[in-house]
């Protein structure tokens, strides 16, 4: 098995997808990889560890043995991607890597202006407030009970965590070193307002050898674009009908998406087709109502099979595609994934469920 230059782990179907189109975009050479299956030759390998909803141990069990065997061994640059809103085990996952890694630090970074999540104060923000009082801190399966990275650092055992509100204190924090004798940063947690600081401060870490990125989908194509040739931009033809929407996610966003999509009179049962899974927080064990709407999804794809499926939420493309492997061809907006079926060449466009605007479903699948 050849070893990428680029090794990126992600906790979800969604996260790791919209990664790889990020990257795929900017030219490089990306094979999108589910856990347990071995990856083919790339230069950058995004594997989805599939780790959102498992124990903190056992995720972090997982994350440390992707840093030392297959794939992981001897990469030269490695990231992690974690949630825009703090979900899942990230913490956990990032603290395996580094014991993993003798020598090698981490620099998080949480934000996601093009998807209004910033970081500000060490503070993650959704819009103008913290992601623990929004949605994040109501998910069915996986609450953020903190706004903070540093708290979640600190609950998964690393304690040296430095903030840093700018430039000047990332190069401090990184030019510190560290050493398991040293009281320098293991971790510095980055700020970042807009576009703009985001990628100054990832472009800095891009040329900082031994440091783990932990970042958002947009701060890891951040920091791989100074070593990357980007893509052309084009326009994609409109998809190609029928069209099978697939909505697992109860987050508030991807509701109301798909309850404009009906209004709009866009579901029409010919050329757009519709699955929803209950909109609210106590319809069914999160997990039994995914694996029943999957199996509704495969009885419709079995009836009448769509030319474009289009997935809301990490834990929907999961349970829908399973190990299905896909070719990532790139991005389809922000958040969004374009990818293809091997085996049936089956168009699949993959979005987190909490991205977009109201209308994004309309403007994704409008007039054809």
């Amino acid at each position: 098995m050849s070893v990428p230059a680029v090794l990126v782990l992600a906790d979800d179907r969604t996260g790791a997808l919209e990664t790889a189109a990020a990257l795929a975009d900017r030219g490089l050479d990306v094979a999108f990889v589910p856990w347990g299956s071995d990856p083919p030759g790339a230069a950058v390998v995004v594997r989805d560890l599939g780790t959102r909803h498992l124990g903190g141990a056992e995720a972090a069990a997982r994350a440390g043995a992707a840093e030392v065997t297959g794939d992981g061994a001897g990469a030269e640059r490695r990231a992690h991607k974690i949630d825009s809103t703090l979900r899942g085990n990230w913490a956990a996952e990032v603290a395996a890597r580094l014991a993993a890694a003798p020598g090698w630090r981490a620099a998080v970074v949480a934000a996601f202006p093009a998807a209004g999540r910033t970081c500000t104060g060490g503070v993650v923000f959704d819009g103008d407030r913290p992601v623990a009082d929004g949605p994040a801190g109501r998910d069915p399966r996986a609450p953020v009970a903190t706004s903070r990275p540093a708290d979640l650092l600190a609950a998964a055992g690393v304690g040296a965590v430095a903030p840093a509100p700018d430039a000047a204190a990332l190069d401090a924090g990184l030019a510190a070193g560290w050493d398991a004798a040293s009281n320098g940063p293991r971790v510095v947690v980055v700020d970042a307002a807009d576009d703009g600081a985001l990628g100054e401060r990832c472009a800095r870490l891009a040329g900082a050898p031994g440091v783990l990125l932990a970042g958002t989908a947009a701060a890891v194509a951040a920091w791989a674009a100074p070593h990357a040739a980007p893509l052309p931009p084009s326009v994609g033809p409109s998809l190609p009908r029928p069209v099978l929407v697939v909505r697992g996610s109860r987050h508030p966003a991807a509701v109301e998406q798909v309850r404009r999509l009906r209004e709009g009179g866009l579901v029409d049962g010919d050329a757009i087709v519709v699955c929803e899974a209950p909109a609210g927080d106590g319809d069914g064990d999160p997990a039994e109502v995914l694996e029943a709407l999957a199996h509704r999804v495969r009885a419709v794809r079995s009836d009448r099979p769509p030319a474009t499926l289009v997935l809301l939420g990490g834990d929907t493309a999961a349970a829908v595609l399973g190990d299905e492997p896909l070719r990532v061809e790139g991005g389809a907006g922000t958040g969004v994934a374009r990818c293809r079926t091997v085996d049936d060449d089956l168009l699949v466009l993959t979005r987190p469920g909490g991205f977009g605007d109201p209308d994004a479903l309309v403007t994704l699948l409008g007039p054809a």
